[in-house]
């Protein structure tokens, strides 16, 4: 469990540092100064007027983590089912290529389990932001509020060895393994070969895999840019309850697990009229 848990924090950590950062250089420094002139505290300054205005991003950040973390499916797979540790994406695949009388039932059932809980994340999100402080400034300040010191060194050491042990040392470990006759066999000059490359990147199915990957990813890119690009400018524009209302429905499939939402297409597209099977 704890392996698990350190894979997907790892993993998903990037999320919150993705959506926070930008705001965090958008809190005008002006704020911070005026607070710290008035006696308040670095910390009370981070409380009372950081933390709130970066809320929305922090909050929008984390649930993004949460679902992701929810909805993973390679990492329990590899290291939970194992160790007999199921969770519900697992389980609901489990129960799908079982093919049982009921199998397809079970899986519905689960996936309303997944979903509502999502549905849950979601209304939690709602409630820490309704009250959330809005950043009074479009501006990026790309200098630093807080020089380290002596403390630099020490601080980016552990910095770096935390990159090292959770992304360099593991990426490194698989480059060398892809390159070795066979697993087990000692990181040694005799040992390392070209085969595995070969024998997988002549392989037709391996090719068939790679274009499949990129031909899915290219158009579900560009069919994202068009949609969102459309209804975000329309919001923008127009803020009529018609265009409130097609906003919530963008994040139901947001908010929904992507193995519940494509159960619930193959439920509902599988036989919708009678002898039509799209």
């Amino acid at each position: 469990m704890s392996g698990i848990i350190f894979v997907m924090g790892i993993s998903h950590f990037p999320l919150v540092y993705l959506f926070s950062i930008h705001v965090f250089r958008k809190i005008p420094r002006e704020m911070e100064l005026a607070a710290q002139i008035s006696g308040s505290t670095r910390w009370n300054t981070f409380k009372k007027i950081i933390l709130p205005m970066a809320l929305p991003s922090i909050v929008g950040g984390s649930f993004i983590a949460f679902l992701g973390s929810l909805d993973n499916f390679g990492i329990p797979a590899f290291l939970g089912t194992p160790a007999d540790i199921p969770v519900l994406s697992t389980y609901i695949y489990q129960q799908v290529i079982g093919f049982g009388t009921s199998a397809f039932n079970h899986a519905a059932v689960l996936s309303m389990i997944l979903g509502g809980v999502a549905v849950t994340g979601l209304f939690v999100q709602w409630l820490l932001l309704r009250k959330s402080k809005q950043v009074e400034t479009t501006k990026l300040d790309y200098t630093p509020r807080y020089i380290l010191g002596k403390k630099r060194i020490v601080v980016e050491s552990m910095m770096w060895l935390f990159f090292a042990v959770t992304s360099i040392f593991p990426l490194i470990s698989m480059a060398m393994l892809s390159f070795l006759r066979a697993y087990g066999l000692d990181f040694l000059p005799e040992n390392f070969s070209l085969k595995n490359y070969q024998y997988i990147l002549t392989s037709n199915s391996t090719i068939d895999a790679i274009f499949t990957s990129m031909k899915l990813a290219s158009v579900t890119a560009v069919i994202g840019i068009i949609a969102g690009t459309i209804f975000a400018y329309l919001r923008i524009r127009k803020t009529n309850t018609t265009i409130k209302v097609m906003e919530t429905a963008i994040t139901v499939p947001y908010a929904l697990p992507g193995m519940v939402l494509a159960l619930a297409m193959i439920f509902a597209w599988m036989e919708p009229i009678k002898g039509w099977n799209p």
